[in-house]
C-alpha cells in the first residue's frame, strides 16, 4: 500500500474495511453518507446486483469518510475523485486500473487484482471468528455459496494451523484409541507412558 498514490491509498483502506468493489467505490457520493447512523448506502445504478444496500461503516472508516468529505466536499459530488497533484484539479475517477498495476509493478507484485481487497476483507472476518451466514450478508451475496469460495482459503489455512497443534510434542504420552459400540464414537485415553 505505501507504493500507491494517495487517492488509491484510501480507496484500499476503505475497501478493506467494507468489503466493497470497484464500481461501488467509485459510484459513492456524499449522499450516499449517512454519519448518524453511521451507514453508507450503494445505490442501486452502482451495485452489482442493481438493488439498494446499505453496509455499516466501521471507527476506522468513518474517520476516513469524515476526511474525505473535509477535503473534497464542494468541490465534487464523489467520495474517491482523482486530485490532479500538479493543477489541484478535481474530478471523478471512471478507473482505478492504471493506478492499481503501477502500484502492484512498484511494490514488486504480481497476480494481485482488485478484487483480492473484497476476498481479503471476507478472510478477515472469518479469521476473527464471524459467523459466515453474517459475513454473507456483510458481503451482500445472494448465496452462502459465494461468500464460502471467497473466504475457503483463509479456512485452509486455519485448518491447517489447527492440525499443526497436534504435531507439537508436548504430549507426554501416547494416546490410546478404541471404538465404543454403543455410543457409536472413537474414545481417546493419553497414557501416562509410552505404549512402545
Amino acid at each position: 500500500m505505501r507504493e500507491a498514490v494517495p487517492h488509491l491509498k484510501r480507496i484500499i483502506q476503505f475497501c478493506l474495511q467494507t468489503g466493497c468493489r470497484r464500481q461501488e467505490v467509485l459510484g459513492l457520493e456524499f449522499r450516499d453518507l449517512d454519519f448518524e447512523t453511521e451507514t453508507i448506502t450503494i445505490r442501486p445504478e452502482i451495485n452489482k446486483s442493481g438493488r439498494r444496500d446499505i453496509i455499516p461503516m466501521n471507527g476506522a472508516v468513518k474517520k476516513l469518510l469524515l476526511e474525505q468529505v473535509k477535503r473534497y466536499k464542494g468541490k465534487t459530488e464523489y467520495l474517491f475523485p482523482y486530485e490532479d497533484e500538479t493543477t489541484g484539479e478535481v474530478r471523478g475517477l471512471k478507473d482505478v486500473k492504471r493506478a492499481w498495476v503501477n502500484a502492484c509493478r512498484r511494490a514488486n507484485i504480481t497476480g494481485l487484482q482488485f478484487r483480492d481487497l473484497r476476498r481479503t476483507y471476507a478472510s478477515r472476518l472469518h479469521e476473527k471468528g464471524i459467523d459466515p451466514l453474517l459475513i454473507q450478508r456483510l458481503l451482500r451475496h445472494s448465496s452462502f455459496r459465494i461468500s464460502e469460495q471467497v473466504y475457503i482459503q483463509s479456512s485452509m489455512r486455519m485448518m491447517k494451523e489447527a492440525v499443526e497443534k497436534l504435531n507439537d510434542n508436548s504430549d507426554s504420552g501416547d494416546v490410546r484409541v478404541t471404538w465404543n459400540k454403543n455410543k457409536k464414537k472413537l474414545n481417546y485415553v493419553k497414557l501416562p507412558f509410552s505404549a512402545n
